[in-house]
């Protein structure tokens, strides 16, 4: 009899144990929101420039001052996407092919953080004869997490046949912001970035290469 106890005792267990597990879950080392500021603001700072009258022009773009920045394969490849998209040849070939060399820095992009709040923090409260604590939670009566998004761009136009300067693209900045509230223990959330699901397809715009 008591051997049937005991094993009923330990199927009851590893049945208890496997519906409280919980699936494991990793993240990635940038969270979805300091990625999707990082990529806002490289769009919208990017997009400023104004490449149209280089249009049908045979474009060398020049990255090597963006070598010390994390995120500047995707300031390439927007940079790249924004001069296609306004009618510029994007070439690959040396620079004596090119009529304009587009030099490409990058000055601040960077995601920063701060938070208030207005209420009880966390309080661990020790347990008598126990080395244990019990935490009583954080009740926010009034909290504001921001979290913001920076760039700066600055594009310098050369033509390839002298090196003389023709263009400069400066002041190329660019915010977006992602905010989180809890008012009378009510969280939302407020943004400026697109976080819509759907994307926007362009069929007019091939992106041209010279190989």
């Amino acid at each position: 009899m008591k051997r049937c106890f005991g094993l009923f005792f330990a199927a009851g267990a590893v049945l208890f144990t496997t519906a409280c597990s919980e699936p494991f879950v990793t993240n990635t080392a940038r969270s979805a929101v300091e990625e999707m500021l990082i990529c806002t603001v490289v769009e919208r700072g990017i997009s400023k420039a104004e490449f149209g009258r280089y249009s049908g022009k045979v474009v060398k773009l020049d990255f090597a001052n963006l070598a010390p920045q994390v995120d500047k394969e995707l300031v390439m490849a927007y940079t790249e996407l924004h001069l296609a998209n306004s009618g510029g040849i994007v070439s690959k070939s040396d620079y004596l092919k090119h009529e304009y060399i587009f030099q490409v820095s990058c000055g601040v992009l960077a995601t920063d953080i701060d938070k208030f709040m207005l209420g009880t923090p966390a309080l661990p409260i020790p347990v008598n004869n126990t080395s244990l604590n019990i935490v009583i939670p954080e009740i926010p009566i009034f909290r504001r997490i921001s979290r913001r998004g920076y760039s700066r761009f600055f594009i310098n136009v050369l033509d390839a046949a002298t090196a003389k300067p023709v263009e400069a693209f400066v002041g190329l900045n660019a915010s977006a912001e992602f905010i989180n509230w809890t008012i009378m223990l009510i969280p939302f959330k407020t943004h400026n970035v697109p976080l819509e699901d759907e994307g926007r397809v362009s069929h007019e715009v091939v992106l041209p290469y010279e190989e």
